[in-house]
């Protein structure tokens, strides 16, 4: 499973959606309850990790054994879809 952050959160912007209530573990059991896929050998979450909102996160990505990828913000701006282009 390849969690792309940029996209749950709404961006990067000043502006960011509020995230307090995001969580992975949701999302996680919701995916297995559409019961369409085996044994989860992969879980990435894309993010740049250095941004302090996205600390409410943390505990899901250590307890669910996510593997925490950063994207750092080199290009100008809030480097949009910096996730999207690693992903691919």
């Amino acid at each position: 499973i390849y969690y792309d952050i940029e996209n749950l959160i709404g961006g990067y912007g000043p502006r960011m959606d509020d995230i307090s209530d995001l969580s992975l573990k949701n999302i996680l059991d919701d995916i297995r309850r559409v019961d369409m896929l085996g044994e989860i050998a992969i879980q990435r979450a894309y993010a740049n990790w250095s941004d302090p909102r996205l600390g409410v996160l943390r505990d899901d990505v250590v307890e669910l054994g996510i593997e925490p990828i950063q994207m750092f913000g080199f290009g100008k701006g809030t480097a949009k879809n910096a996730s999207d282009v690693q992903l691919c």
